[in-house]
């Protein structure tokens, strides 16, 4: 068959796709004035525009983290809702894909107690590594400490 003989088959609209001419109407973009001496200066703000834009992004992001910490009431004195049953479900999951999660039965309180003592030794190690003395810049004989091989400091010892 040469394709003089071959039958034209009418495809129906939702198989069609778009016409060239929707094509070359979604392809065009608006065209805007050129200002400044860069073909495309009008793209890119000043540098004194760009750090006002930035400073005041960051301003709004503090500004909702700070609204979101504010609005927080503090935790009731009273213990959290204890399940009916005293009992809570306690799954752990390994770091490994390999691993099948472990999940425990342990009553409520005991679990109430586990989680204060561990936020307890977290508070610990927070306040510990805070109040760690800094080391002292010259030793006994008043003689600069040596630093270790490596960087030089940036601003040298007299």
């Amino acid at each position: 068959m040469s394709t003089e003989n071959l039958p034209i088959i009418d495809v129906p609209p939702e198989l069609r796709g778009l016409s060239d001419e929707e094509i070359i109407k979604l392809s065009e973009k608006p065209v805007k004035p050129v200002s400044g001496k860069r073909k495309k200066g009008e793209r890119r703000p000043g540098k004194r525009d760009r750090l006002k834009a930035k400073e005041t992004l960051n301003h709004s992001e503090a500004a909702s983290i700070f609204v979101k910490t504010e609005v927080k009431e503090p935790p009731p004195f009273t213990p959290p809702k204890q399940p009916s049953s005293g009992r809570v479900l306690k799954a752990s999951f390994g770091a490994n894909l390999g691993e099948k999660p472990k999940a425990i039965i342990m009553s409520a309180v005991e679990l109430a107690k586990q989680k204060a003592e561990e936020r307890a030794k977290k508070i610990k190690k927070v306040l510990k590594t805070k109040t760690t003395p800094a080391k002292p810049l010259l030793d006994e004989n008043g003689n600069p400490i040596k630093r270790p091989r490596g960087r030089p400091r940036k601003i040298p010892l007299e």
